[in-house]
């Protein structure tokens, strides 16, 4: 990737793995020793920092993507694609990020060999669209409430942050069109598309039909990341 030239990295954060139990008094006594008090939850940031830990030493930024709630805060346990049952403390968790590897985060200064490559952005989950990575019906609604209480958690941890819309896939603008009806509009910072086509021409297409929803809600000026993308290159497919 160095020799590439790439300069950013998106990762997948996973909140099951950071925060597995709910409270210390459920951590058998063999795994306190690698768990951290995070607003009174374990939290096991191992996993992440190495992440973060071989990006940033090659100066590559880290987009996180937030997303798998653990079984004590999922819908549905037991299910990678069940929706939070408490969105607030899915926020609580992106805040604790926020506070650990933001600008002024523990992870710097317990690295301070490190480059400081502080995390300001955040893509709040993954294709909620798609029941694979949603599974409840009014995915749109649910979504929203989510950002909602996510963006000003946040914000609180680090005034400079940036929640990312999750990034939405195929006719990414019809999911778009939906937050936006919702009320979506003032709860996130940048807008995110993942364009899969069967054509290269209209990946370019689902960009423009994105962006001809952001205007008509009055966002022309909000950023829009491409966070994945298909580049078809077999001929006759």
């Amino acid at each position: 990737m160095v020799g590439s030239g790439v300069q950013s990295v998106r990762a997948v954060f996973h909140w099951g793995v950071a925060q597995p139990y709910r409270s210390f008094e459920e951590v058998p006594p063999e795994e306190r020793p690698r768990f951290r008090d995070e607003g009174g939850v374990p939290t096991d940031w191992s996993a992440i920092d190495r992440i973060v830990a071989g990006a940033t030493q090659r100066r590559m930024r880290v987009l996180p993507v937030v997303t798998v709630a653990p079984n004590w805060a999922a819908r549905h346990p037991g299910r990678f694609n069940s929706p939070p049952s408490d969105f607030d403390a899915f926020a609580r968790f992106t805040a604790a990020l926020a506070r650990r590897f933001g600008p002024n985060g523990s992870f710097w200064a317990e690295n301070p060999g490190l480059p400081r490559v502080p995390l300001r952005e955040y893509q709040a989950w993954n294709e909620p669209s798609l029941k694979v990575f949603w599974s409840d019906d009014g995915w749109d609604r649910d979504y929203v409430q989510l950002l909602k209480v996510t963006r000003p958690a946040l914000l609180a941890a680090d005034p400079g942050a940036k929640v990312v819309l999750a990034g939405l896939p195929n006719e990414s603008w019809k999911a778009l069109r939906l937050i936006y009806k919702a009320g979506g509009r003032r709860h996130f910072d940048i807008a995110a598309v993942h364009p899969f086509t069967a054509l290269v021409k209209n990946v370019i297409r689902i960009v423009e039909l994105s962006r001809d929803v952001m205007r008509k809600y009055g966002d022309r000026r909000k950023p829009l990341m491409v966070t994945e993308t298909s580049w078809p290159s077999s001929r006759g497919k």
